[in-house]
């Protein structure tokens, strides 16, 4: 049995399973580098526990420069296999009532005015928008989002939109 991370106890579990939403370095790490840490190992085989993540996502992982196109379907493969057991939601805007979607690109907008790129942006403000915890293996980059977030105006329409705000709060590690 793998070990339980310390961030599994502030997951959200609206239908009783933890929800986590991952980047695709998480992706990467597990599929392609083969890195199979324990809190990789927990997050793609713990039943528990149900991935998060858009189709963008997705294919910013297998369109890696550094992964091997003889490797891809593999890769592909094993998404399409976890996607098929629940472990896997296709989490992007199209599952996004309408409100949520307004609020999803003008948050996009507000992060890439605070300089995030705009690749990061929509990934940090799917999770945001739905209040579900993001694992990102880069610490460079939540080191990065830190600013952003005390953006002024970023920091007012979190606020206005009781989002979460801060990179403790967004992030999970």
């Amino acid at each position: 049995m793998t070990s339980i991370p310390a961030w599994f106890a502030k997951l959200p579990a609206p239908r009783g399973k933890k929800l986590l939403a991952i980047d695709n370095n998480v992706i990467s790490e597990y599929f392609i580098r083969k890195r199979e840490t324990p809190e990789l190992k927990f997050v793609f085989e713990d039943p528990s526990l149900q991935i998060q993540c858009s189709r963008r996502v997705i294919d910013e992982a297998l369109n890696h420069p550094s992964l091997p196109a003889v490797q891809m379907p593999n890769v592909w493969a094993s998404l399409t296999q976890l996607q098929g057991t629940g472990k896997l939601f296709l989490s992007g805007t199209t599952q996004m009532a309408p409100a949520q979607l307004a609020e999803h690109k003008e948050l996009i907008r507000l992060l890439q005015q605070a300089s995030v790129r705009v690749e990061d942006a929509a990934v940090t403000a799917d999770a945001i928008v739905k209040k579900i915890p993001l694992l990102r293996l880069d610490q460079k980059f939540k080191n990065a989002m830190t600013p952003a977030l005390q953006n002024p105006t970023v920091r007012a329409f979190l606020k206005i939109h009781s989002l979460l705000d801060s990179a403790t709060l967004i992030f999970v590690s």
